[in-house]
């Protein structure tokens, strides 16, 4: 498989007039070594782990779970404050568990970082027949708020005598395939995004963007300083935005369970794949943040399929994320500003949408310059018109195959924000 790397780490210039400073480091993280600490395996880190309960909530089959935490501190090491990295486990949130990331955990560990290895819930009701989008909504929200409440103990924890020697101020979260899916919702997906009702009323039926497993601690943050994605995704990439905390991705451009760009992630159970949810990967994701101006890191494995990569490949990408975020958020000095951007998105309307023949695009009187793309489920381009003028510009679809697809809109000007839509065709 060929890897190639996609990194992105956008440091525009400052304008005291036009922008201002939102995802900045002014003083670096305790234990800042010229690159050493963070960045190289300088610890051992074989040390049982502290299992620490953070919440107590109930599964979509109605039993009561409590919700553990490991927590790996690197051997030896004498700082008083360390920061913090959070995993989840995958298992398409119908199996694993936590002790399946001890091994990532480790090795983190190895490099000056407290990990943590976390619960959350998991579809526990019958599986034939397969639970449908709306069964794994309501997992996806309550293990969410599970990784919430997991952050918000680690802060609890740190003013409340600092047992592991954490700094509340860095906390990265994230996980491996569903695990990184929760990590990744937990990081952009807030009260801010424009979002379906439906959606809204499975969130305030499990208490609200916290989250109810666990009440005691919600006078503590649950926001996070980056993103660790094994090879995840998001419901929708538009609700990653300006200000918010870098990512880095490790995805394979053939993975048939989660979607490296555009497409359904599928739970597959003897043999049978069945599609869930329709989801935007890595490829979207680190697309989205260029957009915004989010620091992001991405390596893509080409020919990859689900997390199956060499010993070579994961450990180039562990090493990279270390070094992303020392030079990004521990150790380095501003990392990023606003850029003042207009966001059009509202204007633009895409209809039919599925469609068979063509697809047509309404800019609502805009008038501006744009070229449009289309992009398959793998991020290559499939459909390019650029130079475009007209208000309104028809998509022919005819001979593209049956599937989801990410049309993306950028214009001439630099004010404007590119535009990106998820569209269907059907056969």
């Amino acid at each position: 498989m060929k890897v190639k790397i996609l990194s992105s780490t956008l440091s525009l210039l400052i304008s005291i007039f036009f922008t201002s400073a939102v995802y900045s480091q002014a003083f670096p993280q305790m234990g800042c070594d010229n690159g050493n600490r963070y960045v190289n395996d300088i610890f051992t880190a074989d040390s049982p782990a502290s299992v620490v309960q953070f919440g107590q909530n109930t599964t979509v089959n109605g039993t009561d779970v409590d919700l553990m935490m490991d927590i790996y501190e690197p051997d030896g090491d004498g700082l008083s404050q360390r920061p913090v990295i959070v995993l989840a486990f995958g298992g398409s949130f119908i199996g694993g568990d936590r002790s399946t990331v001890e091994v990532y955990c480790r090795e983190y560990a190895r490099k000056g970082f407290v990990t943590v290895a976390i619960d959350y819930r998991i579809y526990d009701a019958p599986l034939v027949p397969l639970p449908d989008s709306l069964d794994m909504l309501e997992v996806v929200v309550g293990a969410v708020s599970d990784m919430k409440a997991a952050v918000r103990q680690l802060r609890f924890d740190a003013d409340n005598g600092n047992p592991y020697r954490i700094d509340p101020d860095y906390i990265f979260i994230g996980g491996v395939s569903a695990g990184a899916i929760v990590g990744l919702h937990a990081a952009y997906f807030d009260a801010n995004d424009v979002l379906p009702q439906y959606i809204l009323d499975e969130i305030n039926a499990q208490g609200g963007f916290e989250g109810n497993s666990n009440d005691a601690t919600l006078a503590y943050s649950s926001e996070t300083q980056g993103v660790v994605n094994y090879f995840g995704a998001l419901n929708d990439a538009d609700w990653l935005g300006m200000g918010d905390a870098p990512v880095s991705s490790l995805h394979g451009t053939e993975d048939e369970i989660v979607p490296y760009g555009v497409d359904f992630a599928n739970v597959c159970l003897f043999g049978f794949c069945i599609p869930i949810i329709s989801m935007e990967g890595s490829f979207v994701i680190n697309q989205r943040a260029n957009e915004v101006g989010v620091p992001s890191h991405f390596i893509s494995v080409e020919g990859g399929g689900h997390g199956n990569f060499s010993a070579e490949t994961y450990e180039e990408y562990r090493d990279a994320t270390a070094l992303f975020f020392h030079n990004e958020v521990l150790c380095g000095t501003l990392t990023s500003v606003e850029d003042v951007r207009e966001d059009v998105s509202q204007f633009v309307v895409a209809y039919p949408n599925p469609a068979s023949n063509a697809i047509n695009i309404n800019f609502n009187g805009l008038n501006r310059q744009y070229d449009l793309r289309v992009f398959n489920n793998v991020g290559q381009l499939v459909f390019e018109n650029p130079g475009l003028l007209q208000n309104e510009v028809s998509i022919p679809v005819q001979q593209l195959a049956a599937g989801m697809y990410q049309l993306v809109i950028e214009f001439e000007s630099d004010d404007i924000l590119p535009v990106r839509k998820k569209i269907a065709v059907v056969r």
